[in-house]
């Protein structure tokens, strides 16, 4: 996978998760509550604020809360994604158009100067690497929360 999120016109047969909601409206909402953002270049490098990623889901009459590091496994190593940062980095406009918006990327595990949440170096050609940690993901259709909790200094 290549992508923990995206929107459901996003890459979807290369993420993780899915969401109804609008690549713009995560943007105006992380804006709105203080967020920064520079957006990550080809290179993968980036700048902005900040965050964690919680996914929770409810499992019979209590939830199952899990931050997004632990659903992620290397394939070379076998281990979960170590703690380090997600970076909001805020998509970019290409030709007066919302990147996010047309690609659906939302948090990249790979380095996307067009999705709004990027992995702390991640590096943009490591896209044969990461896979679900399946004892650990919910099932197929399971309905989830995406918690983004905006660090604050």
């Amino acid at each position: 996978i290549e992508y923990a999120l995206v929107s459901t016109h996003g890459k979807t047969h290369e993420s993780l998760l899915r969401t109804d909601a609008e690549p713009l409206h995560l943007q105006l909402a992380l804006l709105l509550l203080g967020a920064t953002n520079s957006p990550s270049s080809s290179a993968g490098t980036s700048s902005g604020s900040a965050v964690s990623i919680e996914i929770a889901w409810k499992r019979g009459w209590w939830w199952k809360r899990r931050h997004l590091e632990e659903l992620v496994r290397s394939r070379r190593d076998k281990r979960a994604l170590s703690r380090a940062p997600w970076i909001y980095t805020g998509s970019r406009t290409i030709d007066g158009t919302f990147a996010a918006q047309s690609s659906g990327s939302i948090i990249s595990l790979i380095g996307d100067p067009e999705a709004l949440i990027n992995r702390a170096g991640a590096d943009p050609a490591d896209d044969e690497n990461w896979l679900p940690f399946a004892r650990r993901i919910p099932r197929v259709n399971t309905q989830v929360q995406v918690s983004i909790h905006l660090h604050t200094r």
